[in-house]
This record gives C-alpha cells, sequence and structure tokens, in this order.
C-alpha cells in the first residue's frame, strides 16, 4: 500500500474536494470497536495510515495545544 502512494491514482487527498463525501461506515466501525478498546492509533497502526488522516475520516478535532508567542 505504500509503495502506491507516487502513483498517481493512490495519492491521499483531502476530503475537501469531494463535498459531500461523508466516510460514515468508517465512523461507525470505529465507535463499535472503540466499545471494545480500540484507539485511534490502533486503528491508523491497522491501517498504515497517519494518525491525522483517521482523524480527518472519524471528523476527529486535533486537541493538541497551540504553542503561541507573546511578547
Amino acid at each position: 500500500m505504500h509503495s502506491l502512494r507516487t502513483e498517481e491514482g493512490f495519492k491521499p487527498e483531502p476530503l475537501e474536494w469531494y463535498p459531500g463525501e461523508q466516510p460514515t461506515l468508517l465512523a461507525q466501525a470505529f465507535d463499535l470497536a472503540c466499545d471494545h478498546g480500540l484507539s485511534i492509533t490502533q486503528l491508523a497502526d491497522q491501517l498504515a495510515w497517519k494518525v491525522p488522516r483517521i482523524r480527518e475520516f472519524l471528523g476527529v478535532p486535533d486537541i493538541r495545544p497551540v504553542l503561541r508567542v507573546m511578547r
């Protein structure tokens, strides 16, 4: 799967490019898997995707703190 990323038809594309497309089956499956202890990181490992991509598909915001420089 990783070797296909350099091929034109297999490059990751932002979901915003496809208005109306909502990966609801993945979200439903993840909700069910969460009930049995699966984490987003584990799902990313199983699918060989990066965690930010999984978050994007699931509609889960990234809740990491933002560093701001104050003067």
